[in-house]
């Protein structure tokens, strides 16, 4: 708990916060395809493998 709220404070103070998208059931199973693909493009961008352009 204390390292949790250490975690909070750190964003707090650094003006962290979370991006959130609601969307209808329906939408479901794209925006998890979206999820796993922009987490392979900042991965790569990470290492320098390649570029989004």
């Amino acid at each position: 708990m204390k390292e949790t709220q250490e975690m909070l404070d750190f964003a707090t103070k650094h003006n962290i916060t979370p991006d959130i998208e609601v969307v209808p059931m329906d939408y479901v199973n794209t925006t998890s395809f979206r999820a796993r693909h922009w987490q392979y493009i900042e991965q790569e961008m990470r290492i320098g493998r390649g570029s989004i352009m």
